[in-house]
This record gives C-alpha cells, structure tokens and sequence, in this order.
C-alpha cells in the first residue's frame, strides 16, 4: 500500500508539472488571441484530430491484456505483436490523411480559415497516434514518467510559439506541434526498441492476432459513439455564435487540469496493476486495488475541484480582464461548474470502464456506449427542437454520464463476482487434489 501511494504520488507530481505546463498555455493563448474564430478553428481541429484518431486506434485498443499474456509466455510473440499493430496503426493514419485530401478537395466542407488550418495540422494525426499508441507500450513496461515527459515538451514547444512566434496566424502552432511531437516519437522509440526487450519486425498481419482486431473495432466504435459528444458539443456552441466554442474549450481546459493530475496517473498505475493481476488469474486483488483507487481519486479530485472553484474567478478577471467581457468570464464560470459535476462522474466511472476493457467485456462496452450515444444525440435534438440553453444540454450531458457509470459499475460487480468464485473453486479443487495426495 505505502509503495502504491509513492508511486501515485511521483507521477501525480510530474503531471502536476505537465498539466500547470498546459495550464499555462491556455492562459497565454487566451492573453493572446480571447475567444475568437481563430481560437474557435483551434480548439475544433483538436476535437477533430482527436475523433478520427479513435478510428485508427481500433487497430489496437483492445491489445493491453493480450500483450500482458505473451509477454509473460513468450517475448517474441509479443514483440511481433507490438510491430504489426504499430506498422497498422502508421499505415491506417496515412490512409486517413489522404482520404481527408480527397474529400476537402472534391466537397466544400469547411471554411477558408478551418482548411487552411487542417490542411497542416491533419498531418497531426499520423504523429499523435504513433504517441499515443507509443506511451501505451511504455505504460505496459513501466515507464510510467514518459507519458508526461512527452506532454511536457510538447507544451513547452506550445508556450514558446505562442509567446515568440505567433502573432495573428494560428497555422504557426500547428507547425509547432509536428515538430515536438515527432522529436517525441524519436525518444519514445528509442525507450522502446532499447531500454526494453521489444525488438522490431517488419510484420503486417497474424491471423492469430484476429481476436485483437475484433476487439478493438467492438472498444473503438464505443468509444466513436461515446466520444460523438465531443462533436456534438462543438455543434451546440458554435451555433450560440463566435467565439462560445472557445469559452467552453477555456473552461474545459480547466477541468481537465484537475483529471490530469488527480485521475490519469493513479489510473494509468492502477490498469497496470490489474493487467498483471487478471494475467496471472488473481482475481480476487482487484477489488483491494479497485478500492484504493477510487478513494484516492476521488477524494483528490473533490479537494481540487473545491479549491479551483473558488479561486476561478478571481484567477479568470486576473488572468483575461483585458480580453474578455465580465459576461464571458460568467459563461466561463458557468460552464466549469457543470464540468466540474460531470468530470467528478467521470473520475468514479474510469476505473470501472478500465477494469471492463481488461476483462475483455467488449461486447457489453459497446452496448452502454450506443446508450449513451442514443441519449445524447437526443439531447442535441432537443436543444435544436426547444431552443435550449447551454445549461439544460450540459445537464443533459451529466444525466448521461451518471447512466454509464452505473451500467459499468453493475457489469463489473457481476463479472468480478463469476471470476471470484471460479478462482476460489479452482484453488479449493487443486487444494484438496494436493490433500490427498499427501
């Protein structure tokens, strides 16, 4: 116990340093460029680059417990894992781009700011997902601290462009951001296919890593249909006008400071830990792991929550006095409180929408992300058919997010239960087999 929570306690420590970095970032983009269609075209690119990088992740998001299981039975299987699903995943973002190319260049689908914009920054997509899939492999080795090493210098790279180097041509930080994230990707490789036992092979596909394919496609598209109100989001406040987007993306950013640093390292450890644990059909530990984990983040993430509150305010007339309207900061204040509510939900359900992917319960994951997917593009129907207000949809949101933790929590409960007494009558059945042989 005193371990876990000094390991927590490192990691919580660099992401604090990672998160106040992007904190930082947001602050002086703010100062720079407010809530505009500039920041508008910014914010609407993540979300998108972010969105299609779900589609190339069904290549390999289901992979963690499969790579645990070779990698405790045989290395280089699991290093010829590692390989084809890392050469799809550079494959299928490649093939991205340039269908994106193909649509922009037949179909008028976006504004002359917004193309001029992706078309830089859609090469984002290839970079970040070979991060992304990259950190994931280092989670699994242990290397714990890369994952924010890598997002600190990315942020630094931001916070330079945009004190330095940009002035009104946001097409600057997309630049910005290749070139960070790739020497990123140089160093991730190099941890990799040096620091550990994984060696490179020039693989495309193995049949017998199907299952994998199947059931990342199943954890993916439930994550496409969940992650569909990150677009649906953006569709409700751009069309409350200019510049909206940007305050909820502000008062988003926000949020996010408190899960980056309370909820993603304790979590990332914590999956770890289990990933071994069902590996290894040590069943029973994870519910003593399930409970520290929630009573740590969630009492983190309360006190955090608490404090920022308070201080937002005072921190937002401080920080955007001279380029926001005091209704703006209102908004801002506004919407953070609804964040706040929903990301709490949030920081409860992760450990169960974790434990449910590990345990290979796909089929279920995808069924309470269609749910969620149901509720909230009716969500968006009504405040399309009433005219809603941002609140009411957001209210929308959290009743949503409420259903998904309890549909994961209950499945886990009952899935937890089967693996419990199967292990107890395995070691009770092998137990007395020993009895009588002695």
């Amino acid at each position: 116990m005193k371990n876990f929570i000094n390991i927590n306690i490192q990691y919580n420590l660099l992401a604090l340093f990672s998160v106040a970095l992007g904190f930082l970032f947001i602050i002086i983009l703010g100062r720079q460029l407010g809530a505009s269609g500039l920041t508008d075209t910014y914010f609407m690119s993540l979300v998108f680059i972010s969105y299609l990088g779900h589609i190339i992740q069904c290549v390999w998001g289901a992979m963690n417990p499969y790579y645990v299981e070779k990698k405790l039975s045989n290395q280089t299987d699991a290093n010829k894992l590692i390989s084809i699903l890392l050469n799809n995943t550079i494959i299928l973002s490649i093939i991205i781009v340039i269908f994106y190319y193909l649509l922009t260049t037949n179909f008028d689908l976006l504004t002359a700011e917004q193309q001029s914009f992706l078309d830089i920054f859609i090469y984002y997509i290839i970079l970040q997902n070979i991060s992304l899939f990259n950190k994931n492999i280092l989670k699994l080795e242990h290397f714990f601290a890369s994952i924010y090493i890598v997002d600190i210098f990315i942020q630094l790279a931001n916070i330079y462009t945009v004190i330095y180097i940009l002035k009104l041509d946001i097409t600057v930080l997309a630049y910005s951001m290749l070139i960070a994230t790739s020497v990123t990707i140089v160093w991730q490789f190099y941890l990799i296919f040096n620091k550990t036992d994984i060696k490179y092979y020039c693989h495309l596909y193995s049949k017998k890593y199907s299952t994998i394919y199947k059931n990342s496609i199943k954890l993916k598209f439930g994550a496409l249909l969940y992650r569909s109100k990150d677009i649906i989001i953006a569709i409700v406040f751009t069309s409350l006008g200019t510049g909206i987007y940007s305050l909820y993306s502000y008062a988003n950013k926000f949020v996010s400071v408190i899960l980056r640093i309370v909820n993603a390292p304790i979590v990332n450890v914590f999956l770890t830990k289990v990933s071994y644990a069902i590996a290894k059909n040590k069943h029973i530990e994870i519910n003593k792991l399930l409970k520290k984990v929630l009573s740590q983040t969630t009492i983190l993430y309360i006190t955090a929550a608490t404090t920022i509150y308070f201080a937002l305010p005072y921190i937002l007339e401080f920080v955007y006095a001279n380029k926001f309207t005091p209704k703006d900061i209102d908004d801002m204040i506004n919407i953070f409180t609804y964040l706040l509510i929903l990301n709490l939900i949030v920081t409860i359900g992760s450990p169960f929408a974790g434990l449910l992917k590990l345990l290979k319960v796909f089929n279920y994951t995808l069924i309470v992300n269609l749910i969620f997917f149901i509720i909230i593009v009716t969500g968006y129907w009504l405040f399309k058919e009433y005219s809603l207000t941002y609140s009411l949809f957001l209210t929308y949101l959290i009743a949503a997010q409420f259903n998904n933790l309890l549909l994961n929590s209950v499945k886990y409960i009952l899935v937890i239960r089967v693996c419990s007494v199967s292990q107890h009558r395995f070691i009770k059945k092998h137990a007395e087999k020993l009895k009588d042989f002695l």
